[in-house]
């Protein structure tokens, strides 16, 4: 029972998939789920820590000013 439980939910779920924008950076995060909202924040996230980490030089960055290039991704599904 359990088996066919996470094979109807992992149909059901989606992928995103978010790409550093910096030039020359092959970055990426892939989250699946069936929670936009979580997508959302798991890509925030991780790709804040990315930014911080491997792109030290460049302007800091908000979690809100990531969120405002996450978000229209996402809503366009």
């Amino acid at each position: 029972m359990n088996n066919i439980i996470k094979l109807l939910t992992k149909e059901a779920a989606m992928q995103y998939v978010f790409n550093c924008p910096a030039q020359g950076c092959n970055f990426s995060v892939k989250v699946e789920t069936e929670n936009s909202d979580w997508a959302t924040e798991k890509i925030t996230e991780v790709s804040l820590f990315h930014h911080n980490h491997a792109h030290p030089k460049m302007t800091p960055i908000t979690s809100e000013q990531i969120r405002t290039l996450v978000i229209p991704i996402i809503e366009e599904g």
